[in-house]
């Protein structure tokens, strides 16, 4: 299974494992393709099923309510070859940085952010991006405005948080939150995402 496969079984079974406090793995799974069937459908302009859209869905009723809410994209990797100039090549890691001084036309994450968020449109649901650098924490983006919906659930979370304005991307996605994965899964209370119905 390809990289990116193997890190969407990950955060599946951790989402699942949040969802049932520890009881259950098996409550997400990955989407037919990681997404590319619904997006062939759409291009077809055929009706498409909103769970079929993103990278993981549910495969059993107690996680439906997660994914009535939110479009989840998983990204891992990504890291540019640079040649040095003794001939070798560097990784390096793609940063939020890159989206003020990369020479890339599009950087990564406005990249993988922009397809998180049309797939979210399209199934009407709520952005959620999910990504790892290599050797790094996982990491979550959700746009500003749905943050600040759940600190009024949740209260204000001192928790680290880079909070970042991307250029060229319409209103209201263009400002996002990034956090720790496991920092927004402890600020986040599963079961009252689910109750109260927070879109």
């Amino acid at each position: 299974m390809a990289k990116g496969g193997s890190f969407e079984l990950e955060i599946a079974k951790k989402l699942s494992l949040w969802l049932t406090n520890n009881k259950r793995d098996d409550l997400v799974c990955r989407t037919d393709t990681s997404g590319g069937r619904a997006t062939v459908r759409t291009k077809n302009k055929k009706e498409t099923n909103k769970y079929l859209y993103g990278d993981l869905k549910h495969s059993d009723d107690l996680a439906k309510p997660l994914f009535d809410k939110w479009s989840i994209e998983c990204k891992t990797g990504y890291a540019i070859k640079s040649k040095l100039k003794d001939g070798t090549n560097k990784i390096v890691n793609w940063d939020v940085l890159d989206l003020l001084d990369s020479k890339q036309k599009t950087p990564t994450l406005w990249q993988m952010w922009f397809q998180c968020t049309i797939d979210a449109s399209l199934s009407k649901r709520q952005p959620i991006l999910i990504f790892r650098r290599n050797l790094r924490s996982v990491c979550v983006v959700i746009t500003l405005n749905y943050f600040l919906s759940l600190m009024k659930y949740f209260g204000y979370t001192k928790l680290s948080k880079i909070e970042v304005m991307i250029p060229d991307m319409y209103e209201p996605n263009n400002k996002i939150i990034i956090m720790r994965f496991d920092d927004f899964l402890s600020w986040v209370n599963a079961k009252s995402i689910i109750d109260l119905g927070i879109k």
